[in-house]
């Protein structure tokens, strides 16, 4: 909240942007507030500042949205190495998917490369996507036994998209089991989840033990088979945007 220099009302559709977005100058009303180190941080990590305001004299609220990654790094895995070119170790005691096919669906690159490495780890076929629409085509087409996707995307979110998969036929994966991950978990959340089609809504970011265990479960395979805190090395194919699948 800002209640210092008044934010005119013309200004609040460029205070959200960073100067080399507007082309502002240092004696602009954003640069005056001190807005651009902020902004510009946000925007490093994937995210964005939006400007709300009353009116003149009467402050400002900026509100930050950042990305939350899907999966929750364990500590005594972390490594300075993006995870898709390096082997993952998988906590102890984590559940096998071996044969099972999940598709992984997020908008950010790295937050699906890095579900789709522990997955992959894990012994599962992991077939990731950017987008709701590649998703839908690569369900209908591969039929999966678990639908992992993120709820907030762009364009079309989750929640569109398993309302697509819920009316296609069985025989084209209308049937699949699916997870929701989002950074909401409040009660309504969980049940819009429900409500829409998905079979569990899980707050963001998730375990990678938990992660395996809910696919595990969706499938139905029991967990009679636990992996080894080894490092295994991924084999996930990524679809980008425009389609195009490649190895990992």
């Amino acid at each position: 909240m800002n209640l210092g220099l008044p934010v005119r009302h013309q200004d609040l559709e460029t205070a959200g942007r960073s100067p080399r977005q507007v082309g502002t100058r240092p004696a602009e009303p954003v640069n005056k507030n001190g807005l651009c180190p902020f902004i510009g941080s946000a925007e490093i990590h994937g995210g964005s500042v939006v400007a709300e305001s009353a009116g003149e004299g009467k402050g400002a609220t900026f509100i930050v949205k950042l990305p939350l990654s899907i999966v929750q790094i364990p500590i005594e895995a972390v490594s300075r190495v993006h995870p898709t070119a390096t082997p993952v170790a998988l906590p102890a005691n984590t559940v096998r998917l071996d044969r099972l096919r999940v598709v992984v669906v997020d908008d950010d690159q790295d937050a699906v490369d890095l579900a789709s490495a522990f997955l992959s780890a894990a012994g599962a076929t992991v077939r990731a996507c950017l987008s709701a629409r590649m998703a839908l085509e690569i369900l209908s087409e591969w039929l999966p036994d678990v639908l992992v996707s993120d709820i907030e995307m762009p364009e079309e979110d989750g929640y569109s998209l398993i309302r697509k998969v819920r009316a296609l036929d069985a025989d084209r994966g209308g049937k699949t089991p699916a997870v929701a991950l989002s950074a909401y978990g409040r009660m309504q959340d969980r049940v819009l989840s429900l409500t829409v089609g998905y079979n569990m809504h899980v707050p963001k970011p998730v375990d990678p033990g938990e992660l395996t265990a809910i696919v595990a479960s969706l499938a139905g395979r029991a967990p009679d088979a636990i992996c080894s805190s080894e490092p295994h090395q991924r084999g996930a194919e990524s679809v980008q945007g425009d389609g195009a699948s490649s190895l990992q």
